[in-house]
This record gives C-alpha cells, structure tokens and sequence, in this order.
C-alpha cells in the first residue's frame, strides 16, 4: 500500500492517461482507495478518479466499503474530486443509517461554484432518493431550484432526470 500511494503521489492528478495506467497496471483494491481517503495520504482527485473508473469499469463497493466512504467525504477537497464522487453515487449502495451525512454532503454541492458540480449533486442527490423515499421532497425541490440555474449544464441535468423519472414511472412492471 505504502508504494502505491508513493506511485499516486508522484503522478500529476488531472493525467487521465497516467492515471488509467496505474488503474490497469497496478489494479488497486477498492478497500486501498477509500483508506486512501480516509488518511487522506493521496491526493483526493488522484484518488476518486480512480474510485470513479474502476466503479466504470464494473467494480462495486460493498455497503460496508461505502458506508466507509460516506465517513471520509470532506468539505475541502478539490471540486474535481467532490465532482468524480458525485458521478459515482449512483453505483453505491448507500445504507440507510449514512443516507442523512450523505444527503448532507450532496445539498452543499447543490450551490457550488462549479456548474457540473451542481449538476452531478443534483444527480446524486435524485439517486439518494431513489433509494430511500425520505429523500424524495429534497430531491424534488433541489430539481426545481435548478431549473432556474444560469449554467446550461445544469438545467440539461434537471431535464434528463426528469425524463428518467417520467419513463420509469410508465416502465411496465
């Protein structure tokens, strides 16, 4: 563990190309990159772009993995790496007890400078609630609020959720 997150350390955090050669050469475990996080040992953009990609690639973080997860999101990290978590929310399984601190989380990205933040927030945060219905009214105001916002970007996501929304309400059962 201790050479791999030498090997992160080293490599420049928006390489995409540096850092999907470290994911297929060195293939590093799920459980590596969320204790990453938690000791914040390695850069967090470093780190969720390869929790993100390997999530993309078909791995899954277990409930327990997740729950660890949810305990180390933090306020300060870079707006690329709060961004690259909220792209992955919606292959987690979040357990109902840290539905709240994750709720939470996601709110405060809701008003992010960053307009694919807000977005990607705004997405996780309909994925929250579509998992766990107390969620729902949240979800449903952020979406209104939304539709409002200045950045292009983000009134496209309100539009794509709500038609998401819409066919699965009609998916016959």
């Amino acid at each position: 563990m201790r050479t791999l997150g030498r090997q992160l350390a080293a490599i420049d955090p928006c390489d995409a190309q540096a850092l999907g050669q470290v994911y297929r050469t060195e293939h590093p475990r799920l459980t590596t990159l969320v204790g990453f996080l938690s000791d914040g040992t390695v850069d967090a953009i470093t780190v969720t772009w390869l929790l993100k990609h390997a999530l993309e690639q078909g791995e899954q973080l277990s409930v327990p993995l997740t729950t660890r997860l949810i305990a180390a999101l933090r306020d300060d990290w870079a707006w690329e790496a709060e961004l690259h978590i909220c792209q992955s929310i919606r292959s987690m399984k979040v357990d109902p007890s840290q539905a709240r601190t994750l709720a939470i989380w996601l709110r405060k990205r809701l008003v992010h400078e960053r307009a694919f933040v807000r977005a990607w927030s705004l997405d996780a945060l309909c994925s929250l609630a579509k998992a766990n219905h107390r969620y729902r009214r949240s979800a449903d105001q952020a979406l209104s609020d939304a539709e409002t916002d200045p950045a292009a970007s983000v009134r496209a996501r309100v539009r794509n959720l709500r038609k998401s929304r819409s066919n699965e309400a009609f998916r016959p059962g």
